[in-house]
């Protein structure tokens, strides 16, 4: 079966173990100091990061009478990730800082054109309210970085880089469902 223009709506959040050493900007002194981000720094406002997905085309291939399938397609996988911090993101260092602004919208775009292939698995697959369950992995490729800031002192600020972010990105992906009704997860 195939189907096109298919919507996930969902939350954003991620796990950074990276061991990097970033660069803060100190405006009063105008020098650049080496300091550590913790997971303080960029903690994330959980309610606001979301994440949505457009999938331009999806398709399952019968594998054993219906009740198990392999389902692939192709979209895109958007992330908003807003931060509690004023953290500002750039193409030149430090391409990470925390700023001195309070900003009333601060938030990291990516979008990614994403590959997922998952084994399938119908309990009842005649059945338009059937249950059903999907494991599987996604590749995906980064297309767009945008850090969008709002702020009194500055305006409106949209600066577009790839931040030193992975160009590629791999998940582990998940889904349950009865009918229409589906849960989705990445990681």
């Amino acid at each position: 079966s195939t189907s096109f223009l298919n919507f996930d709506l969902g939350f954003a959040n991620y796990i950074d173990r990276t061991e990097s050493m970033y660069y803060v900007l100190m405006p009063q002194q105008g020098t650049i100091m080496p300091a550590p981000l913790t997971s303080n720094s960029l903690k994330l406002n959980n309610i606001k990061s979301s994440n949505v997905n457009i999938w331009i085309v999806q398709q399952k291939v019968n594998l054993s009478k219906n009740k198990l399938n392999l389902k692939y397609g192709i979209g895109f996988e958007m992330f908003n990730f807003r931060f509690e911090n004023p953290i500002s993101f750039r193409n030149e260092a430090p391409i990470i800082s925390i700023d001195n602004i309070a900003f009333s919208k601060d938030k990291l775009f990516v979008k990614y054109l994403t590959v997922p292939f998952q084994l399938n698995f119908s309990a009842n697959p005649g059945s338009k309210k059937g249950f059903y369950a999907s494991v599987g992995m996604s590749a995906g490729y980064l297309l767009k970085a945008r850090n969008k800031q709002i702020s009194s002192e500055r305006g409106k600020q949209k600066i577009n880089g790839n931040f030193n972010l992975n160009d590629w990105r791999v998940a582990t992906i998940g889904e349950l469902g009865i009918g229409s009704v589906r849960l989705y997860s990445s990681f």
